[in-house]
């Protein structure tokens, strides 16, 4: 596999730079960071010495862009921005990831299925306001990401995921039971900037003695205060939790129970903390991280926690949506980080 200081110097101008690589490997969902280039095509010099020197491309591919002309042998990872229609990627033998991405300004192209896109070997997948009907999922999927889909067929999202992000997306709260009974190896929820989510239907599943899935990780934040014996209803469902964000009331929530804790975020959003929310939480935690409502707030609530865990941070609430927007990865940002002006 080639590595980036192995292009000819004359081709380096034409590649993304470095900096992006963290960026771009984000929107690849691609944790192991491989040495493969991620290629701008806009160069056929490019091109060629990619299909000769390397063994596994993982390309992104910006709006008037297109990934023709590279060996689809090669493609592992592909990422499409704004593009002027979805392609049928069949003949993608290799592929594991995909994205596609659209801006808030771009053209939307008729809407297709995606079982009618995406070859069967794709193992991740993230749709970020796409016109795709998410009516079936590939045998390898293990992985989804939704931001902003509303149109999906939730018996499509069962059987082998382990990991399910729903952003912003046409799922409610008895769909949302459904896809956790029918993902028995889903060890992985997040449901950021959702509309309020009240999970009632857990209580039914319980009294019917369903299984749920092992979830490790959960994230429940959303921007308005949730019930919370919502929040304790999530507690009581998934006892193995290593990872919790939730958005809390007044009232400190029992979290001892959760002896695998090790990561907490918690939205305090209507008044400040109280010593009580200190003994409800177990020993195991390692890192806590605290949104208050207000910035005055912040140097009370780092007092009252600064024994919680060995990692603590406080924010006010406002800094925290500032961090989010920061962070967040849009098709927009993405292309005008690959295209400068």
């Amino acid at each position: 596999m080639a590595h980036l200081p192995d292009l000819p110097p004359e081709l380096l101008h034409m590649c993304c730079p470095l900096s992006h690589h963290k960026m771009l490997h984000l929107a690849l969902g691609d944790d192991s960071k491989p040495a493969a280039l991620i290629l701008d095509l806009h160069g056929r010099r490019l091109v060629e010495w990619a299909n000769h020197n390397l063994s596994s491309i993982h390309l992104v591919v910006p709006s008037g862009s297109s990934h023709r002309g590279v060996d689809p042998n090669l493609i592992k990872s592909l990422t499409l921005i704004d593009p002027p229609k979805l392609p049928t990627l069949h003949d993608l033998s290799l592929l594991t990831h995909l994205a596609i991405a659209f801006s808030l300004a771009s053209h939307t192209p008729p809407q297709r299925k995606l079982s009618t896109i995406c070859p069967p070997c794709v193992k991740s997948i993230t749709l970020v306001r796409a016109p795709v009907e998410v009516d079936h999922l590939p045998n390898a999927c293990t992985s989804l990401s939704l931001t902003r889909c509303q149109n999906i067929d939730v018996e499509a999202l069962t059987g082998s995921l382990t990991e399910l992000r729903l952003d912003d997306c046409n799922v409610n709260d008895r769909n949302l039971v459904d896809i956790l009974i029918g993902c028995p190896e889903l060890e992985a929820l997040e449901l950021p900037n959702n509309k309020p989510w009240v999970l009632e239907g857990l209580q039914e599943v319980r009294r019917q003695g369903r299984q749920m899935p092992p979830l490790r990780s959960l994230d429940a934040s959303i921007l308005t205060p949730a019930p919370s014996e919502c929040s304790k209803l999530a507690i009581e469902a998934f006892p193995c939790l290593e990872e919790l964000c939730l958005n809390v009331g007044s009232d400190p929530l029992e979290l001892r129970a959760l002896k695998s804790l090790k990561s907490l975020r918690l939205h305090l959003t209507q008044q400040p903390p109280v010593e009580e929310w200190v003994l409800q939480l177990p020993q195991t935690l390692q890192k806590l991280e605290v949104v208050v409502a207000r910035q005055r707030d912040v140097k009370g609530a780092e007092i009252v926690f600064s024994n919680a865990a060995p990692v603590v941070r406080v924010q006010s609430l406002l800094d925290a949506r500032e961090e989010a927007k920061r962070r967040m990865l849009t098709a927009q940002h993405l292309q005008e980080l690959l295209c400068p002006p």
